[in-house]
């Protein structure tokens, strides 16, 4: 199946874990990827590996800080200048962070907030004017957006704010044609996992497994397509059912002692 035939696909954060796998599996519906990260990784090597899936389309990697307006003027306009527009544009970037509130610092705070929000909003904005009718939004919140886990403050409220961020680019965009979706990924090995972490597996969890990009990945491209046409402003879970299982005694075992504070 090609859906994205065509198509070209700007995907922040993607030459590993869940980004890559979004790149993937786009590259093999027919999609032309625009692959990103600040440079610790080998982005050419990726987008060659890319470009060598047996479908239609393209690989690009640019590097760039989704952080920086700069930047991610001059990651949009290398893609636009390469292939003409965005169709789908996978807001994939941010930071993980533990702290409680009254442990996290202000350079911490702004280091979550900068990746998962305002890079976000930056990229959406500078890729619009080349989005065209039809196009489609993706935005990697997490389930820590609803399922409030103590001990990752800063974390928890970032990826709200991507939530918040879903619904209202999905009101402002939707006369536009234009789509836009969140994906709340949630217990996912994304770095090439030893034997012993593949046998921790995550107990509160139903399906009693950890989940791998690619489960993230065909999420993503069912929101990014034509089939999920009629759907906008909406996070799902991708979890393996954990945001409707997780009992207040397992939250309440990592909230901190009074001690602490």
């Amino acid at each position: 199946m090609r859906r994205f035939e065509g198509q070209t696909a700007l995907i922040t954060g993607s030459t590993h874990g869940i980004g890559l796998g979004i790149a993937r599996r786009l590259r093999h519906e027919g999609a032309s990827v625009v692959v990103n990260d600040q440079g610790a990784y080998d982005g050419e090597a990726i987008a060659e590996d890319l470009r060598a899936i047996d479908a239609p389309g393209d690989a690009l990697y640019v590097e760039a800080d989704v952080s920086n307006a700069t930047a991610i003027r001059r990651l949009v306009d290398s893609a636009v200048s390469e292939y003409g527009q965005i169709d789908v544009l996978v807001n994939n970037v941010g930071v993980n962070s533990q702290g409680y509130l009254f442990d996290t610092d202000l350079d911490e705070w702004d280091s979550v907030f900068t990746a998962s929000l305002r890079g976000a909003w930056l990229m959406t904005k500078y890729a619009l004017p080349h989005m065209p009718e039809g196009s489609s939004i993706v935005n990697t919140s997490s389930t820590n957006a609803e399922m409030t886990v103590p001990s990752f403050f800063p974390y928890n409220v970032a990826k709200a704010g991507v939530d918040g961020l879903t619904r209202a680019m999905a009101v402002e965009l939707g006369p536009l044609g234009i789509t836009a979706n969140a994906i709340q990924p949630g217990a996912i090995l994304t770095d090439n996992p030893d034997e012993e972490e593949l046998d921790q597996n995550p107990e509160i969890d139903p399906l009693g497994r950890w989940g791998r990009p690619e489960d993230i990945a065909g999420v993503a491209a069912f929101l990014a397509s034509d089939d999920a046409g009629y759907v906008t402003g909406v996070s799902i879970p991708v979890d393996a059912g954990r945001s409707v299982s997780l009992s207040g005694s397992q939250q309440a075992d990592l909230a901190p002692e009074w001690s602490d504070i």
